[in-house]
């Protein structure tokens, strides 16, 4: 318990520091390489056209 008190807690990125690591994020490293594949088209995707064909589907479900 001594020994914990005296440790330093870790420093935080500044923000600039956060958004650049936060960039360089690949957040389909632990998919499988079938789930990566189907997801590298969808930085691609326009947001509100997506949006526009989920509402669409849902309508007509």
């Amino acid at each position: 318990m001594k020994k914990w008190k005296r440790v330093k807690p870790i420093r935080y990125p500044s923000f600039d520091e956060w958004k650049r690591i936060a960039a360089q994020y690949d957040g389909t490293a632990h998919l499988s390489a079938g789930a990566r594949k189907s997801r590298a088209s969808s930085p691609r995707v326009d947001h509100g056209r997506l949006a526009d064909a989920v509402s669409r589907y849902i309508d007509w479900e």
